[in-house]
């Protein structure tokens, strides 16, 4: 279930703070208020559902934000909340998907100084957020904290069949290994000095020694991340402190 009514606001509210044995929170984020347009709009639709719907669905969501800010700066003025916010995957979703939830909208909805939160997904995958006019920037011109989630997975395409990518064991998607391979042109470093690897502490040398090493041997797609992932972290992590280094 889906809701932003204010009553039901209050009474998710009054739970929380009997359940955490507190008389206020830090922040309350109303989460996901896409989930309305996409109770009414497909993905493939036009933004908005098109000229015969867009200023109706954007109506319809601006008023039910706006009646919940509403809520929520009455708890704010009766001590039960500190401040409030909005926390959202659509935010990271271009801006032509009809499930795009923009930034600007929130100020439509006449939040006032309570509005001090903003919550998005912010990873490779899904860089929406972060682009130059985007809502990290919004939030950020505005004084609002910015809250980043799933950092360390993702959807590769909105939210597609496939669900979330966990990073750490997805599969190589097609055209990684000329990605990597490109890469590797870019960050392989030259060859070390004999006499800077004499000069260093035994620890610190083995470690120099092993990321000048030359690549590692080829590793077809599938499977763990292997060593010539391994080699690439330890290249791009490697100090370059000398003139001429980048």
């Amino acid at each position: 279930m889906h809701c932003l009514h204010p009553e039901f606001l209050r009474a998710q509210l009054d739970a929380t703070l009997e359940r955490l044995g507190t008389t206020y929170l830090d922040a309350y984020l109303l989460h996901n208020p896409e989930h309305y347009l996409m109770s009414v709009l497909p993905p493939t639709a036009e933004p908005w559902g098109g000229e015969e719907g867009g200023g109706r669905h954007r109506a319809e969501l601006r008023g039910r934000l706006a009646r919940a800010f509403e809520a929520l700066e009455a708890e704010r003025a009766a001590g039960r909340i500190r401040a409030y916010g909005v926390s959202s995957n659509a935010f990271a979703l271009p801006e032509g998907h009809p499930h795009h939830l923009p930034a600007a909208l929130l100020e439509e909805c006449g939040g006032g100084d309570g509005l001090r939160v903003l919550e998005m997904p912010a990873n490779v995958l899904e860089p929406g957020a972060l682009r130059p006019a985007g809502p990290a920037a919004w939030a950020t011109a505005r004084g609002l904290d910015v809250v980043a989630n799933r950092v360390l997975s993702g959807f590769l395409s909105g939210f597609d069949e496939h669900g979330s990518w966990r990073f750490a064991d997805a599969p190589f998607p097609a055209g990684y290994a000329a990605a990597r391979d490109a890469l590797l042109g870019h960050v392989a470093l030259p060859a070390a000095d004999p006499a800077e690897l004499a000069a260093l502490p035994d620890a610190e040398r083995a470690e120099a020694e092993e990321t000048h090493c030359p690549l590692p041997p080829h590793q077809e797609p599938g499977g763990q991340r292997g060593d010539q992932e391994i080699w690439v972290l330890k290249v791009l992590l490697w100090p370059r402190d000398k003139p001429g280094d980048s």
